[in-house]
């Protein structure tokens, strides 16, 4: 049960928004880039779903993004061949500037549904 919502956790990141310091940068950094970078900072109300589905994909860039998620530590049983009668995992959460701590507790008890 324990593995499942971690991996459930895991599978389903919070959602990207792009805002506070990395918005700020990419407001500042926008009218020094060439000309295409110009252009798509500059109309991000029709390319910011393109940025974020791009940094989706690069792990680094993604946790300037989103709130992060990341198992530390899982406990069970403590024989190889006896089921543990309980069990616990800590999850990390690097929130997001602008992001909450209710947004976090809501997002886990609705990903994790257990």
């Amino acid at each position: 049960v324990v593995s499942a919502a971690v991996h459930r956790l895991e599978t389903v990141q919070m959602p990207m928004k792009l805002q506070g310091p990395v918005r700020q940068m990419v407001d500042y950094l926008g009218p020094e880039l060439p000309f295409a970078h110009r252009f798509v900072l500059a109309n991000l109300w029709l390319f910011q779903p393109a940025i974020e589905w791009v940094a989706g994909g690069q792990p680094a860039l993604a946790a300037t993004l989103r709130t992060t998620t990341a198992a530390t530590m899982i406990q069970g049983g403590v024989k190889e061949n006896v089921l543990p009668s309980s069990a616990r995992a800590v999850v990390n959460f690097r929130i997001l500037p602008g992001d909450g701590s209710e947004e976090v507790v809501a997002h886990t008890r609705r990903v994790v549904d257990d």
